[in-house]
C-alpha cells in the first residue's frame, strides 16, 4: 500500500473538508498521515480523529514563534523520516514550504499542491506583493509538483504561470458530511427571513459588505442577518461597531460544527460577499442543504451558482440588494432555486466521483520530483 503525505497549516475551512475526503474515501487505498500546524479555527485533536477517522496517522507541528523556519524544518524531518510515495501539499503556505524543501531533497516521490486560493489572487495586499507571490508560484510550479485545481478558474491559473499539466478535483462534501447536514435541526420555527453566510471575519471574507447589505433592511423587523463565526479580536472590536444598534444583524463567534449546520439548516437565503475565494466549501453546504444562492461575482466562486436558476450572480452592492429583495419578496422562488441547488450539487460535486478522480491522479498521474 502506497503511503500518503497530506501537509497543511490551514487547518480549517474548505482546506480542512478537502483533507477530510480524502481521508473518508482513500483510507482503504493508502496509507494515510496528515501533518498539521494548528491556527484559530483548528478543531481539537479528538474532534479531527473523528473527522478524519482511526486509520490515519495525525501528526501536529506545535506551535512557536519563527513559524515559517518551524514549518519547513519539521516538513523536511517527516518527509525524511515517513518516505511517503505521494505528497499533496494543501493551501498556498504549505506549497511553498513543501516545494521549497523538496526542491532541495533526494526523494523518489510524486508530488501534488492545491492553493484552495492562489496568494497572488488576494485583494488585501498591494501590488509589489501580489508580483512577489505570482513569481514565487511561476519558479515553483516549474520546478517542483503538479497542481490539483479545485475550480476551473484555479486550473487556468495554473497553465498561466506555467504549469505543464494541472489535473481538476472539484471540492466535495464528505459522507459524514452529508449525513450531518441530513441530520441537522430544521424545526425552528421563525417569521423572520434569515440570510446567513458562513466564515471568518477577514478582508477576504468581506463582512464590510453583508452588514452594509444588512442595513438596507434594518427598517424590516421580518428580516434577519447572520454572520455564522468569528474573528480575531482587532476584527471583533471593528465588526462590533459597525454593528451597534443594528437589531437586524448576529454575529455568531466560531461555533461547533453542529452548531453551524443547525444555523445553516434554517436559513432562507445564504449570502457569500468575499472578495476572493476557491471553490467554497460553505456554499456547497447551502447547496446541499437546498438555500437559494446569492454572492458577489467572482471567478472560482461564481462556478457554483448558475444565475436564475440556483441563484444569482452580483456585480456591486446594489445589485445585490436587488437580488436579494426579489428572493426575499418571492419564497416560491426561493424554493425552487433551492431546488435546483442540490440538483447542481450532485450533477457536479458528487463525492463518491470526485474522489475517484483524486485516486487516479495519485496513482496514475504526476510524476516524481
Amino acid at each position: 500500500m502506497k503511503r500518503l503525505l497530506l501537509f497543511t497549516e490551514a487547518t480549517g475551512a474548505g482546506v480542512l473538508s478537502a483533507i477530510e475526503n480524502t481521508c473518508k474515501y482513500l483510507d482503504n487505498d493508502f496509507e494515510i498521515t496528515f501533518l498539521y500546524y494548528s491556527r484559530e479555527e483548528t478543531p481539537s485533536h479528538d474532534e479531527l480523529r473523528k473527522r478524519l477517522g482511526n486509520r490515519v496517522n495525525i501528526r501536529q507541528i506545535p506551535s512557536g514563534t519563527f513559524k515559517l523556519f518551524k514549518l519547513f524544518k519539521e516538513f523536511k524531518k517527516y518527509v525524511e523520516m515517513y518516505k511517503p510515495d505521494i505528497i499533496h501539499l494543501h493551501s498556498s503556505y504549505a506549497g511553498f514550504i513543501g516545494r521549497i524543501a523538496l526542491l532541495s531533497s533526494a526523494t523518489d516521490t510524486k508530488v501534488f499542491y492545491s492553493p484552495h486560493c492562489f496568494a497572488f489572487e488576494r485583494n488585501d495586499v498591494n501590488l509589489i506583493i501580489k508580483k512577489i507571490y505570482l513569481l514565487i508560484e511561476t519558479f515553483l510550479t516549474k520546478r517542483c509538483g503538479q497542481i490539483i485545481a479545485v475550480s476551473k478558474h484555479e486550473q487556468q491559473l495554473a497553465y498561466k504561470i506555467g504549469a505543464n499539466e494541472s489535473y481538476l478535483v472539484y471540492n466535495t462534501l464528505s459522507h459524514n458530511a452529508q449525513k450531518s447536514l441530513n441530520a441537522s435541526n430544521k424545526n425552528v420555527q421563525t417569521h423572520k427571513t434569515v440570510i446567513a453566510t458562513i466564515g471568518r471575519l477577514s478582508t477576504q471574507k468581506n463582512p464590510q459588505l453583508f452588514i452594509n447589505l444588512a442595513k438596507k433592511f434594518s427598517n424590516n423587523q421580518d428580516i434577519k442577518f447572520i454572520w455564522i463565526g468569528g474573528g480575531n479580536k482587532k476584527w471583533q472590536t471593528k465588526i462590533n461597531k459597525l454593528i451597534l444598534g443594528q437589531n437586524n444583524i448576529e454575529i455568531t463567534g466560531w461555533k461547533s460544527r453542529t452548531e453551524v449546520l443547525n444555523l445553516l439548516s434554517n436559513i432562507d437565503i445564504y449570502l457569500h460577499t468575499a472578495s476572493w475565494e476557491a471553490l467554497p466549501i460553505s456554499i456547497l453546504e447551502a447547496m446541499f442543504h437546498q438555500k437559494p444562492i446569492i454572492i458577489k461575482n467572482y471567478p472560482g466562486v461564481r462556478e457554483l451558482v448558475t444565475q436564475d436558476y440556483n441563484g444569482f450572480i452580483g456585480q456591486n452592492e446594489e445589485e445585490l440588494f436587488l437580488y436579494l429583495k426579489k428572493l426575499i419578496d418571492d419564497k416560491s422562488l426561493r424554493y425552487q432555486f433551492g431546488e435546483n441547488s442540490l440538483r447542481l450539487y450532485y450533477e457536479n460535486y458528487d463525492p463518491q466521483k470526485t474522489m475517484s478522480i483524486l485516486k487516479d491522479i495519485y496513482l496514475n498521474r504526476g510524476v516524481n520530483s
